[in-house]
């Protein structure tokens, strides 16, 4: 479970990244890396594996410029990211309720 929970969690990043601008490898890595306070951590060969399935599944594109390799978002990627992110807010939200909430009477045991 969790790895799949990072793989959900990579996936959103690095589609919002491509939502935001055509990206080149080496610049997801270091965005990645650089930007989350040492939170989030990504493996150049994980980073690979993640672009290569997003690829494949044609959520993503990559094409050549200037001898490098940059990544592009396509439209099913665009409507995954908005999925997914969607999805993070709800539980988020969800998660932050009970978090703030009280336990009542109601749901304590006897």
């Amino acid at each position: 479970m969790m790895k799949q929970d990072h793989f959900y969690k990579f996936e959103m990043l690095i589609l919002s990244l491509l939502n935001k601008s055509d990206l080149e490898f080496f610049d997801i890595f270091k965005y990645i890396n650089n930007s989350s306070h040492n939170y989030i951590k990504i493996k150049k060969g994980v980073l690979f594996t993640i672009l290569y399935h997003l690829e494949i599944a044609q959520l993503i594109s990559h094409y050549n410029k200037n001898n490098q390799d940059f990544y592009h978002i396509e439209e099913p990627g665009q409507v995954r990211y908005d999925m997914l992110k969607r999805d993070y807010q709800n539980l988020n939200t969800a998660i932050e309720s009970i978090m703030q909430s009280k336990i009542s009477e109601d749901y304590q045991h006897e």
